[in-house]
Order: C-alpha cells, then sequence, then structure tokens
C-alpha cells in the first residue's frame, strides 16, 4: 500500500457511515465540476477554432485568393461532414 493510501484509511478510520458518504458525495461532485469545466473549455477552443478558420476564409476572400462560391461549397462541405 502506498503511503497515501494508508494515510486516507488512518485519515477515513473511525469515522460514520453518515460522514463517508458525505466524504464521498463532496469528491464525486468536485470531480463533476472539472468535468464541467473541462467539457466549457473544450466547446470554447471549438468556438475559437471556428471564428478562426471563418476569419482566415474571410481574409482570403478579402485578398483575391478564394471567391465566394469557393468558400461557400466549403463551409457546405465542412456541415455536411459533421
Amino acid at each position: 500500500m502506498n503511503p497515501v493510501d494508508a494515510k486516507t484509511k488512518d485519515l477515513l478510520k473511525g469515522q460514520s457511515k453518515k460522514d463517508l458518504m458525505r466524504i464521498v458525495f463532496n469528491i464525486a461532485a468536485r470531480e463533476a465540476g472539472h468535468l464541467k469545466m473541462i467539457e466549457d473549455l473544450q466547446k470554447r477552443v471549438e468556438m475559437e477554432m471556428q471564428i478562426s478558420g471563418r476569419m482566415m476564409l474571410k481574409n482570403l476572400e478579402l485578398s483575391g485568393q478564394v471567391t465566394q462560391g469557393a468558400m461557400d461549397k466549403y463551409l457546405q462541405n465542412k456541415k455536411d461532414a459533421a
């Protein structure tokens, strides 16, 4: 048994079942909060990537390197793939 597990076991020894359930619930709630934060960050990164992609395409269109039709076709293909 590693030292952390032994220390945790010593800390939990003698606790009532109600206290142990509260500890487990608090840990689960904290982990759920972390998962929610991670999901929110992933959504934010995806949105930022979409925005930067659109900006890049718009810049290419404005500079004359890409036509509006080509950009529309690219965006439609991207929607169809999703």
